[in-house]
């Protein structure tokens, strides 16, 4: 579903603004309890904010103007952070052009005009060192405590989303195994894939720690603070 499309197509689309489209695709988006993604595009329409105010027209996103966006943003963020923005505007111009706001003539991205930059990454993986200084690591402050066994969790769980761990329930334990569909995927049926994970010491340990009682309609991991009776 598209924020524009949605909504019928009419000459209402000729009133819409970026910004009124990016807040619509954030209320779309916590509708649809996709949390991280509604995050992110709050931060897009900050930053686009900050370059055209709290008005901006679909005709003012021109080649140029994206460039304004990238120099300003540049100060402050990465080439990778800046691509992603961008990708979540160009998002938004695809559906406007598609419901007849811009014209293809108006539409700034592509070979040749505003083509968004890819940061150049390197993967970085912890040592066994450095995973040991991890696990081993105490502190006298629970919550400091409680986050780094989530984390410990986060990375045996095969390195699951914390949204998704935090959507765990008892019933997707499975002959000692958790079964879960990754949030990114769980929405397309083409790569819907059920991970599994086998439940190590150390993650019955956190669940021990910081679950709920084993019901199965219960969340797996307690998501308060950790103030537990």
């Amino acid at each position: 579903r598209d924020v524009l499309g949605s909504r019928g197509l009419g000459d209402v689309y000729k009133r819409q603004t970026l910004n009124s489209v990016i807040r619509a695709k954030i209320e779309e988006l916590k509708s649809e309890d996709r949390i991280g993604t509604m995050q992110f595009f709050k931060c897009t329409l900050v930053m686009v904010e900050e370059v055209g105010g709290k008005d901006i027209p679909f005709s003012a996103i021109t080649v140029e103007w994206l460039q304004k966006c990238e120099k300003l943003w540049s100060k402050t963020k990465s080439v990778s952070t800046i691509g992603m923005h961008m990708r979540n505007i160009r998002t938004l111009m695809n559906e406007a052009k598609r419901a007849g706001v811009i014209k293809e003539s108006q539409y700034p991205f592509g070979k040749g005009l505003f083509e968004i930059k890819t940061g150049i990454g390197r993967k970085k993986g912890l040592t066994k060192k450095q995973l040991k200084a991890i696990f081993d690591y105490k502190s006298g402050n629970e919550t400091t405590n409680r986050y780094k066994d989530l984390w410990i969790f986060i990375y045996l769980c095969n390195g699951i989303n914390p949204t998704d761990m935090l959507k765990l329930k008892f019933s997707d334990i499975v002959d000692g195994e958790i079964c879960f569909v990754r949030q990114k995927t769980e929405r397309t049926t083409k790569n819907r894939k059920e991970i599994r994970a086998t439940i190590s010491v150390q993650m019955q340990a956190v669940i021990d720690k910081w679950g709920n009682k084993p019901l199965p309609d219960l969340s797996l991991i307690h998501i308060s603070e950790p103030t537990r009776p």
